[in-house]
């Protein structure tokens, strides 16, 4: 069994597949079982595990229930977010060590390193998103992954919880500024400061 906080029970078999056993399966269509089914029968997209096979429990009368699948297991050193993390606490460091004089070149050297290495690391992620979305709107897809408009009210609607969700940050980030570090505390007053002209 793997461990983790997950939404199904995981097993490995023998190293080279995964099987995934839904807690709460559901009548109906699953994600999980679709996304993976349609991009291992009907797509070429190599970037996300394929399908080996999968359990469905056919009750009379009612839709399927996808209860498992069985995907190949693909060996990884973590997750997405947390490597984005790991990139910009390191960044941070050489940001708030403020390194003396003499060493202000080489601070200023990794600093540009660890940048462009996120930065790199980003933009692979946007490609691949990319990539999947191309995949996902494909003329022969199901009608649940085909393209929808996206119409103006969309975007406002999207770019107000953007703006929401980054002032109640900041709101917290000022209430909390006693609490931080002198190099810190700066940096965070002087975007809590600019926030108004960034909206």
């Amino acid at each position: 069994p793997l461990k983790g906080e997950q939404s199904n029970t995981s097993l490995l078999l023998g190293g080279r597949l995964i099987a995934k056993s839904f807690r709460r399966p559901r009548p109906g269509a699953n994600p999980d079982f679709e996304i993976a089914h349609f991009l291992t029968t009907r797509t070429g997209f190599p970037h996300t595990p394929g399908l080996a096979g999968w359990l469905e429990l056919q009750a009379q009368g009612e839709e399927s229930t996808t209860i498992a699948l069985l995907q190949p297991f693909v060996e990884n050193s973590g997750d997405g977010w947390s490597h984005a993390l790991a990139g910009l606490e390191a960044l941070a460091n050489v940001l708030v060590g403020e390194p003396p004089p003499a060493h202000a070149e080489a601070g200023e050297h990794r600093l540009r390193e660890l940048g462009s290495e996120l930065l790199d690391d980003l933009r692979t992620l946007g490609t691949v998103t990319g990539e999947l979305h191309v995949a996902l709107a494909a003329a022969d897809a199901p009608p649940a992954f085909r393209p929808e408009p996206i119409s103006a009210a969309d975007v406002a609607a999207w770019s107000a919880q953007v703006a929401a969700e980054t002032e109640g940050v900041l709101t917290e980030a000022a209430r909390r500024l006693d609490t931080l570090s002198d190099p810190a505390r700066a940096a965070v007053a002087a975007l809590v400061e600019r926030w108004p002209t960034l909206a």
